[in-house]
């Protein structure tokens, strides 16, 4: 697990603070992929695009697949999910 542990920090964290992230189409990201748009954190699941607060997720909003966001969600992580890994998610997110 350190190995694991190194890798997502790396593609996390930025040395003296911050968060690395990329951009991305939606239509690229998988369920359980966390992205920001216009200022909102949102989760990606099957019932659509949930917006994240510390209270738990929102209602499902629709967007084009060709939105362009930026991917909170390590790399790796994503390429996890793409891999077929399901996330585990809070359940306020389970509709």
């Amino acid at each position: 697990m350190k190995e694991v542990d190194k890798v997502i920090h790396a593609e996390r964290a930025i040395s003296g603070g911050g968060k690395w992230t990329y951009d991305a189409l939606l239509v690229e990201l998988p369920h359980g992929a966390i992205f920001e748009h216009e200022d909102v954190a949102y989760l990606f699941t099957t019932a659509g695009y949930l917006q994240w607060s510390f209270e738990g997720y929102g209602a499902q909003r629709s967007m084009d697949a060709a939105t362009l966001v930026k991917v909170l969600t390590p790399r790796s992580i994503v390429r996890a999910f793409d891999a077929g890994l399901v996330p585990i998610v809070h359940q306020s997110a389970n509709r």
